[in-house]
């Protein structure tokens, strides 16, 4: 397993337990892995690392879905990456999406800027070891 792919694994399982944190109702949540979102733009699916989709009871559709983008990296997140996430956003839909991007590190400056400039959330997560080897 890469550690990308544990740095997600461990930010999915985190989001699903602690929800009520972030203010949603448990029940009226649906929490995905890398789940995908078709973009009218692309004519295919963007696949997003963590999403959490919110449901209005009695709705079929959400009525907000926060999207996740984990990024485990040794140097500094580049703005390029935050612009990349940004893009992504758009293309899922501005009214109803919400996006976050979610580090071990921190943020360029610039990349920083940027993220604040267009409402996207930024948060670091602790590393830790577990116990199959993989850096959390």
């Amino acid at each position: 397993m890469t550690k990308g792919t544990c740095f997600e694994l461990e930010v999915f399982d985190a989001v699903r337990r602690n929800l009520g944190q972030f203010g949603l109702r448990p029940d009226a949540c649906l929490v995905h892995y890398r789940k995908g979102y078709f973009s009218k733009d692309r004519h295919r699916k963007i696949i997003f690392d963590i999403s959490i989709e919110l449901y209005v009871s009695g709705s079929e559709q959400p009525s907000l879905i926060w999207v996740w983008e984990c990024k485990d990296y040794s140097n500094p997140v580049p703005v390029s990456d935050v612009e990349e996430f940004h893009a992504k956003i758009q293309q899922l839909g501005e009214d109803n999406t919400k996006g976050t991007l979610i580090s071990r590190g921190v943020l360029q400056k610039s990349a920083l800027a940027y993220a604040i400039s267009k409402g996207i959330g930024v948060a670091r997560f602790p590393a830790r070891q577990d116990p199959l080897g993989c850096l959390l």
